[in-house]
Formats: structure tokens, sequence, C-alpha cells
């Protein structure tokens, strides 16, 4: 407010001091894009000092020292605006001699960005940043109070007596977590370490709160590998039916309390045969809120060896004139009818004569026709003990070197 002074003169010499002083409106931003750090790990800030005018200014810059961020090296934006020297980290941490930055015309900026390694402790790590006008030039202030363009982690003060504009970046401490995964149960005896068929394995995903600040809410993802199917979850959301591999699927922790560890078991049952090709049963967690450089978040069991479990393949052959299995009886052939003896069999004794009394297959029928029948007739399979057997193939040679088949 202007007072009317004794004087003219005096009104005259007011107006021209109110002249001489720039008026500008100067103004910090700064953020590194999220709202929550985790110790051991970087994060990077960017700064920006604007001035929205009318007039020029020459600002100053501090970002002091805060504990439990360590700076590394700064350097211009990709949208620099007036940068075009950074600071070094101990002059932009400078309060008593901030860093001078060139003068910023209206709608002009400067900005800079940097690394920094988080080692903070507690729950809550802030970081601060000041920008302030050069000697006799007024800061309005507008835009330092104004909230707009500020992520939710970042608050804004502006002091009218100095024109110094500050701006505070608060983010959360993670919670420090480390996750391992162990085979504690295996449904088969002995407990060998292999992953046999149609067995329940049991594992446990430990999750254990180290530091930092509370942990809710805690997900990682389960990848069920080929071969097996999971069962069964406790201690964790994410479960409703069994779900077949390979496939990843979400589970989550409601809560881990600072000290403490959550433990999450789960079920796994392996196929009565394992598909072609899966030689081990490899079982991991990741995703989430595990570290990526979690090395006891997998657990790898070998598979049993293959073995077939089909018959050997039977193969007869002998030119067309001379090969009839129908038999008589008493060495010579059988043309028509059926042969009860036998038609192609398959024992793991070596057989001789009439078929021994425990082979038990259906009698084939003696093929009379005159040409080739095409296709064959499939085989009759049937089963002795634990082996496989082929019966019930007659087959009767014709005037070329081809046999027909007819079950």
């Amino acid at each position: 407010m202007l007072v009317q002074p004794q004087r003219p003169d005096c009104l005259i010499n007011v107006a021209i001091d109110q002249k001489t002083q720039p008026l500008s409106d100067l103004f910090i931003t700064k953020s590194n894009g999220v709202q929550s750090v985790r110790p051991g790990e970087q994060t990077t800030y960017t700064i920006r000092v604007t001035n929205d005018g009318p007039e020029p200014v020459t600002p100053v810059l501090s970002d002091p020292f805060v504990a439990g961020l360590t700076k590394g090296t700064l350097q211009c934006s990709s949208t620099p605006g007036k940068c075009t020297t950074p600071p070094t980290v101990a002059q932009l941490e400078s309060e008593t001699s901030p860093f001078q930055l060139p003068t910023l015309n209206a709608s002009g900026f400067y900005e800079i960005t940097f690394t920094a390694n988080v080692n903070a402790t507690g729950t809550t790590v802030a970081n601060q940043a000041w920008t302030a006008p050069g000697s006799g030039t007024i800061n309005s202030g507008v835009g330092c109070n104004s909230a707009t363009g500020l992520d939710p982690s970042v608050t804004r003060v502006y002091d009218p007596s100095t024109g110094r504009c500050t701006v505070t970046d608060t983010d959360t401490i993670a919670g420090q977590v480390t996750v391992e995964k162990e085979l504690v149960a295996e449904s088969n005896t002995p407990q060998n370490k292999i992953a046999e068929p149609a067995e329940e394995l049991t594992y446990e995903v430990r999750i254990r709160h180290q530091g930092g600040g509370a942990i809710s809410d805690f997900d990682f993802v389960e990848f069920i590998p080929d071969g097996t199917t999971r069962t069964a979850v406790t201690g964790a959301s994410g479960f409703t039916t069994p779900v077949r591999g390979p496939a990843p699927v979400k589970l989550t922790v409601n809560q881990v309390p600072i000290g403490e560890t959550a433990t999450v078991t789960i079920k796994l049952l392996t196929a009565a045969n394992f598909p072609l090709g899966v030689t081990e049963i490899k079982n991991r967690v990741g995703g989430g809120g595990v570290p990526a450089d979690c090395s006891q978040c997998e657990v790898t069991l070998p598979t049993p060896p293959s073995e077939p479990t089909f018959p050997p393949t039977l193969s007869c052959t002998t030119s067309g004139n001379f090969f009839n299995t129908a038999y008589d009886g008493a060495g010579g052939r059988k043309m028509s009818g059926t042969d009860l003896y036998w038609g192609v069999a398959m024992k793991e004794e070596e057989i001789n004569g009439p078929p021994p009394t425990d082979l038990v297959y259906s009698a084939a029928s003696v093929y009379t026709d005159s040409a080739l029948q095409n296709p064959p007739g499939a085989a009759g399979w049937i089963a002795l003990t634990s082996m496989t057997y082929m019966s019930g193939i007659s087959m009767r040679s014709i005037n070329t070197n081809s046999t027909s088949i007819r079950p």
C-alpha cells in the first residue's frame, strides 16, 4: 500500500523505487516419479526452476544433503532449458553459497537430473530443494503457492520474507524383505528330492520383513511348472481352484509385520505320466514384491528317467507265397473257419507249439478273399499280467509279395 507523503517529490521517489525492483514469479519442482523407495536401490530425481515472469530473474538453487540419500553425478536433463553446465554435488548441496543459475527470462526454466542411492532407515525419507531470486528482484510467489502439476508425494512452500520457494519430495521407505522357497515334504517314500509321478510336493514360501515401512498386500507370482497341478495354498489369497501348469498365478499375503516372517504353504501334484520332454520340475516365485535378485526363490527336482510303457514292436516279413499263420493243428494250413491256436501274439517267454493255456486271446478269422484287404483290419490287443500283448491276426498269402491283416 502506498502512503501519501507530505511532499510531492517524495511520492515521485517512492514510485521510482518500486519501478527499480523487477517482479518475477519463481518456483521449483522436484520429483523422482514414485511415492516409495527401497533401501539398496537407486532413484532418479528431476529438479526444474521456472520463472513465469514478467521480468527476468537470476536465481540461486540448493538441494541440501539429507541422510538416507547419496547423490550421484548430476547432469542437464533431456529438456534442459537454460542448463548447459550442471553443478557438482558439493555446489548443489551448499546452503551458504547456493549454486548460481543463469538468468531466466519470462517462461524460462533450468532443469537437471541426478540419481541417488537409497540407504534410508525408518519409514519415510524427505528430500528438499529450494530456489530464491537474486538481490533486488521480487518473487511474487504465485507459482510457488500453487500445487498444480505436483506429484502426490510433493509439497511446496513460499517464504515472502526472502522470496524463497522450497519443494519437498517425501517418499515412504518400502519394507525390506527377503524371500525364500523350500521343498518341505514329499508324499512318496523315501523322500529323495525326486519328483515322482503322481506325487504330492509341499513347498513353503517364507517372506521375512527386515525393516522399513509396513508391508500390506504383499504380492508375488507362483510359476506352476509343466507336469504339475497346484492343489492347495495356505497363508495367502488368490487360490480358488486347482490350476494345471505351466501357468503363472498371483498370490497375496495380507500383512507381514516388521521383524516377523509370513509363511505360505503351496502343494503341487505331479502328473501320473510326465509330458514328453519334462525332465525336471522347476518351481519358483517372483514378481510383485519379490526382490529381483532373489537367489532362494527356485526349487528344481529331477524327474525319474523315462521308461516306455508300450510293448516292443512286432514285425513279420516273408514272401507272400509262404506266409500263412492259420494253423490246422496238424502242421498244415487252414483254408477257412477260425484259427483256434494263434494269430500273432507277444509274450515274455518264447512260445513253441500250441498257445500256452495262460495266453488269452480271440480267435482269428481266416481271410479267404482273393485280393489284398485295403486297408488291413486293426489288430486286437489284450493285457496279461503287467505286459501288453497283441493277438488275433490271421494272414493268407496271395500271388503277390504282400500280406493282408484282418482281426
